[in-house]
């Protein structure tokens, strides 16, 4: 089961630069290698909350605890120098 939740106005942050953090909660103890989730992931929200993954000037990838089905959050703000 695929469950989309989000809170706030959800619309696309056009060509803005981007802050990006993503918080990955597995579902079991087997080894996963932290980067696989993320061209996917990036590549899915391009063209649909965002214009283009080059606009990402900031990104924060950290593994998080074990959660049954486990589950991905991802915050995308406007990145602030």
């Amino acid at each position: 089961m695929q469950q989309l939740i989000y809170t706030g106005k959800l619309s696309s942050f056009g060509d803005q630069k981007l802050s990006v953090s993503i918080k990955a909660h597995p579902p079991d103890k087997r080894k996963r290698d932290l980067d696989n989730i993320l061209k996917p992931l990036l590549d899915a929200c391009q063209g649909w909350l965002f214009d283009d993954d080059s606009q990402i000037e900031e990104l924060t990838v950290k593994r998080m605890a074990l959660k049954k089905h486990g589950f991905i959050i991802i915050e995308i703000n406007q990145f602030i120098n």
